[in-house]
């Protein structure tokens, strides 16, 4: 879900965390107790990477001490660790940007329309979603492999016009604010 936030008017929200640099986010970590960590650049990812393998123990308020100072940057700790660091820093975000959608729909008006989302009711309510958001949302949303994701030919509709409507932005805070899993086509999400 949160590969959707990149495509729709996140832009007018302040981030999480400011956006850092490597260098900045090295300075904070090295706070957290657990050593500097080393700056590697991912040629598969095409990004720059936080990397600290050598602790293999940490308490849960060191790995939110580094998820804190890393910002939205990316993290790799030894195998032992990376897990509850991707719990850590999943908790926070599922919760920051639920409130964040919860905060968009009831600024807009929405809030008290949005469906529960109900065990084995998917179909029904991603097409309420759909129906929340108006007449352009309408298609937005397509079973695959058990899940439900954006429809590629609803995408290339907002991509023709820029991700520019309000629709667009709609249905993401409107996922943001129930918590429904979402995946894009090779990378579905199953409730």
């Amino acid at each position: 879900m949160i590969l959707a936030l990149l495509f729709f008017g996140m832009q007018q929200s302040p981030p999480i965390h400011e956006l850092l640099s490597p260098e900045l986010a090295v300075e904070r970590m090295s706070q957290c107790g657990l050593g500097r960590p080393k700056i590697r650049y991912d040629q598969e990812l095409e990004i720059e990477v936080l990397v600290l393998r050598r602790p293999v123990r940490a308490r849960d308020d060191q790995l939110a001490c580094l998820d804190r100072a890393s910002g939205y940057l990316e993290v790799r700790l030894s195998l032992a660790l990376q897990w509850r660091f991707n719990a850590i820093r999943g908790a926070r975000l599922i919760a920051h940007f639920r409130e964040k959608g919860r905060a968009w729909l009831a600024a807009h008006g929405l809030i008290d329309r949005l469906p529960e989302h109900r065990a084995g009711e998917n179909a029904a309510f991603v097409h309420g979603i759909e129906q929340l958001c108006g007449a352009e949302a309408a298609g937005a949303f397509q079973a695959m492999d058990g899940g439900y994701g954006f429809s590629p030919e609803w995408l290339k509709r907002q991509e023709a016009h820029q991700f520019a409507d309000e629709a667009g932005t709609c249905l993401t805070y409107a996922l943001m604010a129930s918590g429904f899993p979402l995946g894009f086509v090779g990378n579905e999400a199953k409730p």
